[in-house]
């Protein structure tokens, strides 16, 4: 006598299922911007006693391409990815395009004083980092309790 478990069919269902499903998103293709028009620039801040540390990622940029600019305690970074086509074969279609060209523009309202004079940028290896050191009064000190009365 022969027993029939429900399981055993669905679990060549459910697989069969898990394969489509893993079929469409491996080619599933994302509409990204291809075209120059504005976009994000990853950035991370950190903070520190003494100074920020602001750190964008900006692969494909050259330096001349990267403007700074502090107004207040607003710190904007701008600039522009353009694109260079190595190749200028007309009879070549780009068949998929994840890269993003064009301009962007970042701004960050900094909580405290910055010492403007004092601010230093460096870009290498597609990372840009600004060192925003904190003006003397912004900084935290330490206050000594005193005995008695004032």
């Amino acid at each position: 006598m022969r027993f029939v478990t429900p399981f055993v069919a669905s679990r060549g269902l459910a697989s069969e299922l898990w394969r489509d499903m893993d079929k469409m998103f491996n080619d599933f293709t994302v509409a990204l911007p291809t075209t120059e028009e504005s976009y994000a620039v990853a950035s991370e801040v950190v903070e520190a006693d003494e100074h920020f540390i602001l750190s964008l990622d900006m692969p494909g940029l050259k330096k001349e391409d990267i403007k700074i600019e502090l107004h207040g305690n607003t710190l904007t970074v701008s600039g522009e990815r353009k694109r260079e086509r190595e190749n200028t074969d007309q009879t070549q279609n780009v068949i998929r395009a994840e890269k993003f060209f064009g301009a962007f523009k970042r701004s960050y309202t900094l909580p405290v004083s910055i010492e403007d004079t004092k601010i230093v940028a460096h870009y290498k290896d597609g990372v840009l980092e600004v060192f925003l050191p904190k003006a003397q009064s912004a900084q935290p000190r330490k206050i000594e309790v005193q005995s008695g009365k004032t």
